[in-house]
């Protein structure tokens, strides 16, 4: 079964490496394996970087995945 983790980003701007540091908290990842994982966006076509910034007023879906397999 696929488990699945909301994060909401309540006010402000948030750096895409930021964000991916809060999931792999809520997740259990261990920091040292943080940079096999990224964000990419809810269609999959495409992986931000890690210097994206994210605005709160956006509305986005992201998943946080492994980049490398």
């Amino acid at each position: 079964t696929k488990n699945s983790t909301t994060i909401h980003i309540s006010s402000g701007q948030i750096s895409a490496e930021n964000v991916c540091i809060k999931a792999g908290e809520e997740c259990g990842i261990l920091p040292v394996y943080l940079s096999l994982f990224g964000l990419a966006s809810a269609d999959l076509s495409f992986w931000y970087p890690p210097s994206h910034i994210f605005d709160s007023d956006e509305n986005l879906k992201v998943y946080f995945r492994v980049r490398f397999f």
